[in-house]
C-alpha cells in the first residue's frame, strides 16, 4: 500500500481501526472496576499529509506505508496523574484485549539519542487478537497496526503544545529560526522546571490521600486487636507494616494510643520468637516466609520512630524487648533505638530542655537493681546523657543541613553526677569485662566538650573536674580491674594526660581551670602508679596487647611505634633471664593468665608468641615441663612451643612432645600449624599427622596439611597421591572450602584460633 492507495482506499478503515481500538480500552477499563477512568481518550488516523511529510523526511515517497509507520492509527490515553499511569501499566488490559508487538514497544523520555526530547510516554504497537479478527464485525481490520499512547494530561498539554508551535512549522528561510531555537529550549524548561515537579506533587497528593482512606479503614477495622490475634509472622509483619505506615503517621493524637500500641508490640514480638517460619503462596510460587525477626525489627522502628509519644513506656518497651533477644543485630537496633531516645535533641531541647533525660534517669532510678538482661540499655542511657553536644537536623527538597550546638552545663549539671554515680554502680556489679569495658567508655563520655566549636569556659571546668571524679574512682577499683581492661584504661589516661598538659599553663589561667587541670594531672600519674604496683601487669603488657603504656611514654610525647616494640623486646629478653627451674610454676601460672586474654585482633599475641618460643629453645626442659601442665589456654600456644623445641639441637624433648601431642584429640591442627611455621623435614610424621586428622576429621588440620604441601613441594612431603590428594579428596567430599582461604593467608604467629 503506497501514499496514493492509503489516501484513496485505506484512511477511512483505519479511521474506524482507531475507534475500535479505543472502544475495546474503554470497555475493558471500565469493566476492571478498580482502574482509574482516563481523562480522555483520543482516536484518529494519521492524515495523508501528515504521513507524507514524515516520508518526505525519510526520502521514502514509494514505500509501502503500512510496514514502514506503526501509527497509521493512533489511540491516546490520558491520564490524571503518574499514579493512575503507572495503575494501568501495571494492569494486563492491553496484553489481554491485544496481540501486542513487544519490539516495537517504547518508553519515551529524554536521552542523548533523541536529542534530549522532552515529550515522555509509553506507546504500544498491537493488533486484534486471533479471537477478535474472527468475528465478522472485526474482520476488515484483520493484520492492522494501531499505536496505543499512554501520558498525562500534563505531558500531554506539553506535548500538544509544543508540537503545533516546533515541529510543525515550516523551515523559515533564513528567518526566526534562532528565535525558534529559543522558543524550543523555552519548551524544555516548562517542561523541567514546572510539568515534571508539579506531576510528581500530584503523584504525591494521591498517594498520600490514599494513605490517609487506607489509614482510617485500618483505624476502623481496629488494627491493633487484629495484630494480637495475628496467627503467624507473614500476617503480623503485614500488619505492624500498615501500622507504621498507614495508621500511626496519620493519627491525630498518637500520644493518646501510643502506650496501648507499645503493649501491643510487645506481645506481638514475644509470640514472633516462638512462631516457626510460614511460607507465602502465590499463584505463581511458593516463598520463604517472614521470620521472628522481620516482626521484631518493625516493632523497634515502630518504637524508635514515635519515641517522644510516650518516653517512659517506650524505653520499658525496648527493655522488655530487649531482655529476651539473642539474635544480636536485632540487640543493637535495640540499644540504638535507646541512644537516640536518650541523645540530647535540639528540636526537643527547645520543648522541654533535658525534660527526656530526666524522665529516662527516673525510670531507671526507680527500677532499683537494674536487671542483667538489660544493663546494656542502662548503660547506653547513662552515656548519651552525659553527651556535650546536642544535635539536630533540618531537611528540604534538595538539601540536609546537621545542626549542633553545646548543651548547657547548668541545665544538666545534677543530671551529670547522677549518671555518673550510676555508671560506678554498674561498674562494681558488672558481670565480666566486657560489661565494665562498655561502662567505661560510657564514663569516658564525661570527660568530653562538644567535637563541633569552642567549648564554654563553663563546660571544660565541670568535664575536668568530672573527669578528676572517674579517675579516682577506677584508681580506687585498680585491683579488681583486669589487665584487659587495665590496659586500656591507662592508654585513654596516657593521651588524656597530654591534653591537660595544655591548660596548667597560660592557657588554663585564662579559660579558669588551670587548678582543675591541676588536679587532674595529679589523679592519672596516682592511677598510673596504682594499676603498675602489680609487677604482674608490667609483665603482662610487655607480652600482650598493643595498648600497654611503657614508663618512659609519660614523658617522651614523641614517640615512635618503633621505640615501643624495641623496648618491649629488651624487658622481654630480660624477664626470659629470669626464669629457672626454680621459678617455673610461677611463669607458668604467669603465661597462663596471658594466654587466657580474648581477642580477635591479631596485634595482641605476637609478643607472647616470641616469648614462648625463645622460652623453649633456651629452656626445652621448663617448656616440657608446661606443656605437661599448662591448662587449655596455654595449649593454643602449642605451635610456638613446638617452634622453639624444634630450633634445639637436641631434639629428644621436641620427639616426645610431638608423639605425645599426636596422640592427643584436639592438637593436630596447632601440630600442622608449628609444621607450616617450622618447616620440619620429615615427611613421615607428616604422613602420621594427615592420618590422625583423617581420623579425627579435623579440616582446619588438614588444610594446614595441604597448604603446607602446596608451598613445600616437591620438599619435606610425601608423594602427592599420599597426602595432598588425601587432604583434597576429604575436604571435597566435606565440601569445606576453608582451606582455599589458609593458602592466600598463611598464618605464621603460633597461636591457635579456632574455626568459627
Amino acid at each position: 500500500m503506497n501514499l496514493h492507495e492509503y489516501e484513496s482506499l485505506h484512511f477511512v478503515r483505519y479511521q474506524r481501526f482507531a475507534e475500535v481500538v479505543r472502544n475495546i480500552l474503554e470497555r475493558a477499563i471500565a469493566a476492571a472496576g478498580n482502574l482509574p477512568p482516563p481523562q480522555s481518550v483520543q482516536a484518529r488516523a494519521k492524515t495523508p499529509a501528515s504521513l507524507r511529510k514524515r516520508l518526505e523526511e525519510a526520502r521514502n515517497l514509494d514505500a509501502d506505508v503500512a510496514a514502514v509507520r506503526r501509527d497509521l492509527a493512533g489511540v491516546r490515553l490520558i491520564f490524571y496523574t503518574n499514579n493512575d499511569v503507572d495503575r494501568f501499566l501495571n494492569s494486563s488490559i492491553v496484553f489481554d484485549n491485544f496481540n501486542v508487538d513487544r519490539n516495537a514497544t517504547k518508553v519515551h523520555h529524554p536521552i542523548p539519542e533523541n536529542g534530549e526530547i522532552r515529550y515522555q510516554a509509553i506507546h504500544y504497537t498491537v493488533s486484534l487478537n486471533e479471537a477478535r479478527e474472527a468475528l465478522p464485525e472485526y474482520q476488515e481490520f484483520a493484520g492492522l497496526r494501531c499505536e496505543i499512547q499512554i501520558q498525562t494530561i500534563l505531558i500531554h498539554a506539553w506535548a500538544e503544545t509544543s508540537h503545533d508551535i516546533i515541529y510543525k512549522v515550516d523551515d523559515r528561510q533564513g528567518f526566526g529560526n534562532e528565535a525558534l531555537a529559543q522558543i524550543r529550549k523555552r519548551f524544555d524548561r516548562i517542561m523541567d522546571k514546572y510539568l515534571i515537579p508539579a506531576g510528581y506533587e500530584f503523584q504525591r497528593v494521591q498517594q498520600d490521600y490514599e494513605r490517609l482512606v487506607a489509614g482510617k479503614q485500618l483505624f476502623d477495622q481496629d488494627l491493633l486487636e487484629s495484630l494480637r490475634n495475628a496467627g503467624d509472622n507473614n500476617e503480623r509483619h503485614d500488619l505492624i507494616t500498615s501500622l507504621a505506615d498507614d495508621l500511626l503517621p496519620l493519627y491525630d493524637d498518637v500520644p493518646s494510643i501510643f502506650p496501648e500500641v507499645l503493649e501491643v508490640l510487645v506481645e506481638v514480638v514475644t509470640k514472633a520468637r516462638t512462631t516457626p517460619v510460614r511460607p507465602i503462596e502465590t499463584p505463581f510460587s511458593t516463598y520463604s516466609g517472614y521470620e521472628a525477626t522481620d516482626v521484631i525489627e518493625k516493632a523497634v522502628e515502630i518504637v524508635d520512630r514515635f519515641r517522644y509519644a510516650a518516653i517512659e513506656e517506650a524505653f520499658v518497651a525496648l527493655q522488655q524487648m530487649f531482655a529476651g533477644e539473642t539474635e544480636e543485630r536485632i540487640r543493637q537496633r535495640i540499644v540504638d533505638a535507646v541512644g537516640h531516645l536518650s541523645q540530647y535533641n535540639l528540636k526537643t531541647w527547645a520543648q522541654v530542655g533535658p525534660g527526656v533525660q530526666q524522665r529516662l534517669a527516673a525510670v531507671i532510678q526507680e527500677q532499683k537493681h537494674v536487671a542483667v538482661e538489660v544493663r546494656p540499655l542502662a548503660i547506653e542511657t547513662w552515656k548519651h546523657i552525659l553527651d556535650a553536644e546536642a544535635t539536630g537536623n533540618t531537611w528540604s527538597a534538595d538539601s540536609v543541613s546537621l545542626e549542633f550546638g553545646e548543651v548547657p552545663i547548668a541545665s544538666v549539671q545534677e543530671l551529670r553526677q547522677t549518671a555518673i554515680e550510676a555508671l560506678f554502680k554498674l561498674f562494681e556489679n558488672a558481670v565480666d569485662d566486657r560489661e565494665r569495658r562498655k561502662i567505661f567508655h560510657a564514663l569516658d563520655n564525661a570527660t568530653r566538650t562538644a567535637n563541633r566549636g569552642r567549648p564554654s569556659n563553663e563546660f571544660l571546668r565541670q568535664t575536668l573536674v568530672d573527669h578528676k571524679r572517674i579517675v579516682e574512682f577506677l584508681s580506687e577499683k585498680a585491683p579488681s580491674i583486669s589487665y584487659e581492661l587495665r590496659e586500656t584504661i591507662e592508654h585513654s589516661a596516657l593521651y588524656d594526660y597530654y591534653r591537660v598538659g595544655q591548660f596548667l599553663g597560660v592557657k588554663g589561667a585564662e579559660l579558669g581551670c588551670q587548678d582543675e587541670a591541676a588536679e587532674l594531672a595529679k589523679a592519672i600519674l596516682v592511677m598510673r602508679d596504682r594499676f603498675n604496683e602489680d609487677t604482674t601487669y608490667f609483665r603482662y603488657k610487655i607480652l600482650v596487647g598493643f595498648e600497654g603504656v611503657m614508663p618512659w611514654q609519660w614523658e617522651d610525647r614523641d614517640f615512635k611505634a618503633e621505640k615501643v616494640g624495641k623496648y618491649r623486646d629488651e624487658q622481654s629478653a630480660a624477664m626470659l633471664d629470669e626464669v629457672s627451674d626454680g621459678n617455673r610454676s610461677e611463669w607458668l601460672s604467669f603465661l597462663e593468665r596471658c594466654a587466657a586474654t580474648r581477642s580477635d585482633d591479631l596485634a595482641t599475641f605476637p609478643k607472647l608468641g616470641q616469648f614462648i618460643v625463645k622460652l623453649s629453645e633456651r629452656y626445652p626442659a621448663i617448656a616440657e615441663f608446661m606443656l605437661e601442665n599448662g591448662n587449655d589456654d596455654l595449649l593454643r600456644f602449642l605451635p610456638g612451643f613446638l617452634n622453639g623445641l624444634y630450633q634445639c639441637k637436641d631434639h629428644t624433648i621436641y620427639r616426645n612432645m610431638l608423639t605425645q601431642f599426636l596422640s592427643r584429640a584436639g592438637h593436630l591442627a596447632s601440630i600442622a600449624l608449628h609444621w607450616r611455621g617450622s618447616t620440619p623435614d620429615d615427611p613421615e610424621t607428616l604422613r602420621e599427622l594427615l592420618r590422625r586428622s583423617l581420623e579425627e576429621d579435623d579440616r582446619q588440620a588438614i588444610a594446614e596439611c595441604a597448604v603446607f604441601v602446596m608451598c613445600s613441594f616437591p620438599e619435606k612431603v610425601p608423594p602427592q597421591d599420599e597426602l595432598f590428594r588425601p587432604a583434597l579428596r576429604h575436604l571435597i567430599a566435606a565440601e569445606d572450602p576453608n582451606w582455599i582461604r589458609l593458602a592466600f593467608s598463611p598464618r605464621k604467629d603460633g597461636v591457635l584460633r579456632q574455626s568459627r
